[in-house]
């Protein structure tokens, strides 16, 4: 509804409404119609990421009437969402008119509103500014589009597996004696052991999980030799056997 002031935005005469769509019997006049509305709007640019939502200034000028800047009629601007018909969804803030200085021209920078996440109705596909009076306001105003920012973001993840490959070496020892008694054989021996490495192998992937292992296998033995050996004549041998040949027959 509109106040009694309020008639002055409209055309003298025969007015024309129309219907938005679907079952909606709301009647809105034809732009023609309109008298008063903003002189100008900038384009609005929303800068929340979020879908549905919107963050971002909006700026727009003074209220014209025939051509000129007239704000003598109304106290302020409402603020609403409109869908490609023109129809009202939802309101979301109210600017009040500036008082000073008066507005003598179409400063586009006049009047600015923040929207600080505003949920976006469903349907909506501009936003509507139209001039207010007490309780009442204008059906019809003047519209800006507006373009919902989305940004979708993914994320990655790796996994590594990471195996460690143990080799055992093989030790040989060997230990041999000799005694000062020619009819004493010794034995020497040597024991061995033999190891094999066991690796394992795990691949991932998004569905399946293999694992390749090869077992480790431990060989252990004694290997054993015999022989005769000649020991070396001690000091006493060798002082006895002197002493034979250099004594007397």
């Amino acid at each position: 509804m509109w106040a009694e002031s309020l008639q002055e935005c409209y055309e003298s005469g025969l007015t024309q409404f129309f219907c938005p769509m679907d079952d909606d019997i709301t009647l809105i006049p034809m732009s023609r119609n309109l008298l008063c509305k903003v002189c100008s709007i900038e384009a609005f640019v929303d800068s929340d990421p979020r879908a549905g939502v919107l963050t971002g200034r909006l700026h727009f000028g003074p209220n014209q009437r025939g051509g000129e800047a007239d704000e003598s009629l109304l106290w302020g601007y409402r603020l609403t969402f409109v869908d490609a018909c023109g129809a009202e969804l939802s309101e979301f803030g109210k600017v009040p008119k500036r008082n000073y200085p008066p507005a003598v021209c179409c400063d586009p920078w006049r009047y600015s509103f923040d929207l600080k996440s505003v949920a976006v109705p469903a349907g909506a596909t501009a936003i509507q500014i139209s001039p207010y009076k007490e309780n009442w306001h204008l059906l019809g105003g003047a519209s800006v589009g507006f373009v919902d920012l989305q940004v979708t973001s993914s994320t990655t993840t790796s996994q590594t597996t990471s195996f460690t490959n143990t080799t055992a070496s093989t030790t040989t020892t060997s230990n041999s004696t000799i005694t000062g008694t020619t009819t004493t054989s010794t034995y020497s021996s040597t024991s061995y052991t033999t190891t094999r490495s066991a690796t394992s192998v795990t691949t991932l992937s998004s569905s399946t999980v293999t694992t390749i292992t090869v077992s480790a296998t431990t060989t252990t033995g004694t290997l054993t030799a015999s022989g005769a050996l000649l020991a070396k004549p001690d000091g006493l041998s060798l002082m006895l056997a002197l002493a034979l040949m250099l004594a007397p027959i």
